[in-house]
């Protein structure tokens, strides 16, 4: 066997175990290896019976195509590079080689459509280096539904980090071959850093707002069993989660036939419109921190009949509006884990339908079937089934529209809102190891689902009685509860003494840069000597303060509060060498984004001073 390629393939082996298997399916099809003039290299040809021989590189000389080709990306300031088509190997050679010769680059993401591709590839050239290289991330062949997901398994927090300052490199050949393909996952990349974002959240007083209410959910919380009791609990069992989609009313009144056959677990918004079916979910789920949810409980009945998994940092008004019986949950926040309570922690996701997923995955679930899970629209612009407490045609997801394939074969209108839904939900599904049904009867396919009518689904899944309510009361009754964070009040001060530390830091950084881009602004013509100097010793100083502002110990145990200031700036600080042709200036820049900066950041840090005041008096209390 080819020598190259056993050792090309080892390697694979190791660090891609699946492609390797994939691999050795793969034939030769449309591509063919070009034999070298003389000493040269070898070339990659490709043709279908509808196209003529397109060669992949220069035909005259395939190494000096690849260095143009990445001399006009302009990679020399670029921390992290997409590359769309691997060629024979050439282009995965020269990244490799320029991560060894610059610190600038940290980051490579290669995508190639066909496997057949690779593997002439490894027959060819040696890619060791570029295998073994672990920031060098491989996807090949991945369908397009599964892009989106492969994406996120292949990207780290490091690749968001410099997500604004990513160069796309998709290589001719490959676009001519296939266009579709590769803008597929180019939009795959760009919503991966989306849902990264938001799954961040988007407003740091709204983090600050889930400490305090947590502070004023202490007595409640030490008194209600621990989330991990119902671990596992209904394992291989069925669960339905009941979201309140525009399509809901087609097939809840399904639901009685199966409520001792399946677990059904219901958005706070559903419950309204099941009670008015007569159906009583055995538990119901919020994630909001915000008041206005209690809103959903509003005339309610049989309240005891379903447990409502409730987050922690809820707002007491929707703590206290559900009068059954509760299971708190957390958010994976650093916060709650500093704080020892990680036997509360659920990925709880973007919606609250999600964090019923989440629920029915802990409680070992499977199948888990969705109904109501519409994500988008129904004709005559209803975003919302009949009964929900806040309409059915709520503007907020009547903005920034487009569409999406539907489940029922037709494109259906859905919004960024549902469509980051959609994404994390496939994310999820990608990790889990039962099956997913969706019996939504309409709304916006979901990749990774089986799409099939909630009658067929009852009577595929839901065959067999074992009383979900009475087992799911009984064990919660009997759970007791525990709250650890009152044994760590020493937290909440050690981050009020950091939180101090950050300010001063912040005053000093002001005083650094404030008078000098005064004099800046000022300016009508170009910086002077003396100017430039200023500009580069405040620099020094202020580029200490700021990796001592983003990279503490402290910011890591809080970063959900400050994520919205630190990551537009560490996005836009990589980029900002690429705004100026003159250094100085680009600094200049940099001095005024961290002008801002540390304005917003000491302002943060001065009202987390009053919250963890407010925690430090609740936990004493407490105990």
């Amino acid at each position: 066997m080819n020598p190259t390629f056993v050792k090309n393939l080892k390697i694979l082996r190791e660090r891609y175990p699946d492609m390797a298997k994939r691999l050795a399916g793969a034939g030769s099809g449309a591509y063919h290896l070009i034999s070298p003039k003389g000493s040269g290299p070898p070339n990659l040809a490709w043709s279908t019976p509808e196209k003529n021989v397109m060669f992949y590189d220069d035909s005259m000389d395939p190494l000096l195509h690849v260095k143009e080709v990445f001399k006009g990306a302009s990679l020399e300031r670029a921390p992290f590079v997409v590359l769309f088509g691997v060629g024979l190997g050439y282009q995965l050679l020269f990244l490799d080689q320029l991560m060894k010769d610059s610190d600038r680059l940290k980051r490579v993401l290669v995508v190639e459509k066909d496997m057949e591709c690779l593997k002439l590839a490894m027959e060819v050239t040696d890619l060791s280096g570029p295998f073994s290289n672990p920031d060098i991330r491989i996807l090949c062949e991945s369908p397009e539904d599964d892009l989106f997901t492969q994406v996120k398994a292949a990207m780290d927090n490091l690749c968001y980090r410099y997500f604004k300052a990513l160069r796309w490199v998709p290589w001719p050949a490959s676009l001519e071959i296939d266009p579709d393909y590769y803008d597929a996952a180019r939009t795959a990349i760009a919503d991966m850093g989306d849902l990264w974002i938001s799954l961040r959240g988007n407003e740091p007083y709204d983090t600050l707002a889930s400490y305090e209410n947590f502070f004023r959910n202490l007595d409640l919380y030490d008194k209600s069993p621990n989330l991990r009791c119902v671990e596992n609990v209904f394992e291989k069992r069925p669960a339905i989660i009941v979201a309140t989609g525009p399509s809901l009313k087609k097939n809840v009144h399904q639901l009685k036939l199966i409520n001792n056959k399946a677990v059904i677990i219901s958005v706070d918004a559903s419950l309204k419109i099941l009670q008015d079916q007569g159906i009583y979910p055995h538990f119901a789920t919020t994630i909001e921190r915000t008041p206005g949810i209690n809103k959903f409980f509003v005339g309610l009945n049989n309240m005891e009949k379903t447990i409502h998994l409730v987050p922690s940092f809820a707002h007491p008004s929707s703590v206290h509006a559900h009068k059954g019986p509760k299971l708190f949950m957390t958010r994976r926040y650093k916060f709650f884990l500093d704080l020892g309570m990680e036997k509360d922690v659920i990925d709880m996701g973007l919606s609250t339908a999600i964090a019923g997923f989440e629920l029915a995955r802990l409680m070992g679930c499977d199948p888990i079937i969705l109904i109501g899970n519409d994500l988008a629209q129904a004709p005559g612009g209803l975003t919302h089934a009949a009964g929900n407490a806040f309409g059915v045609k709520q503007s907020t997801f009547n903005v920034n529209t487009f569409t999406v394939p539907g489940n029922l074969g037709e494109d259906v209108v859905t919004c960024e809102i549902w469509y980051k839904c959609m994404k994390d939900y496939e994310t999820r599904f990608a990790t889990y190891d039962g099956t997913v049904v969706n019996a939504t009867e309409g709304g916006a396919r979901i990749v990774g689902t089986k799409i099939m009518p909630f009658s067929q689904a009852i009577e595929s899944y839901c065959k067999e009685e074992f009383a979900p309510r009475e087992k799911a009361l009984s064990i919660v009754s009997q759970a007791k509860g525990s709250n650890p964070a009152k044994d760590n009040i020493h937290v909440l001060k050690d981050w009020k003494q950091n939180s101090e530390e950050a300010i001063a830091q912040c005053k000093k950084g002001i005083e650094i840069v404030n008078p000098l881009l005064r004099r800046l602004e000022a300016l009508d013509d170009d910086m002077d000597f003396v100017l430039r100097s200023s500009v580069r010793h405040a620099m020094e100083s202020v580029d200490s303060i700021i990796s001592q502002l983003t990279m503490s110990p402290f910011i890591f145990s809080l970063q959900e509060l400050f994520h919205t200031e630190i990551v537009p700036l560490v996005m836009e600080w990589e980029v900002a060498e690429d705004r100026f042709d003159d250094e100085d200036w680009g600094n200049a820049y940099r001095l005024k984004l961290a002008e801002f900066f540390m304005g917003a950041f000491g302002q943060l840090c001065l009202s987390l001073n009053e919250a963890l005041d407010m925690g430090v008096e609740a936990l004493t209390e407490a105990n």
